[in-house]
């Protein structure tokens, strides 16, 4: 999500204080449109949480908080399903190693 907001250029309500040359109130836009962005991609449990944020930072944070708080059942989820983690009898050599390369980027893209 946060290499999509930079690559669309509305970083800066997030990441960045506002420019003192700013009007408050198109940045204040900037903030509602950045929300609204984001929360096209909240999934659908997480939405409530979240659908009454007006201002993008205080949006991204919430998210942070809220998505570190699922990491660690998912690190554990993946970490179990590494220690089970067997080859089926049958199938291709390739489907094997794609699958355990699988878990092992998603265990290397957690913090």
């Amino acid at each position: 999500m946060e290499d999509l907001i930079y690559v669309k250029g509305w970083h800066a309500p997030i990441f960045e204080e506002m420019p003192k040359d700013t009007d408050p109130a198109k940045w204040k836009v900037e903030h509602r449109k950045l929300c609204g962005f984001i929360r096209r991609f909240v999934e659908p449990n997480v939405y409530n949480h979240v659908a009454s944020i007006n201002d993008a930072k205080d949006l991204w944070k919430t998210l942070e908080t809220l998505y570190d708080k699922s990491m660690g059942i998912n690190k554990l989820y993946l970490l179990k399903k590494l220690g089970e983690f067997r080859y089926r009898e049958g199938s291709p050599i390739l489907d094997h190693v794609n699958e355990f390369q699988g878990i092992i980027d998603r265990l290397t893209a957690m913090r």
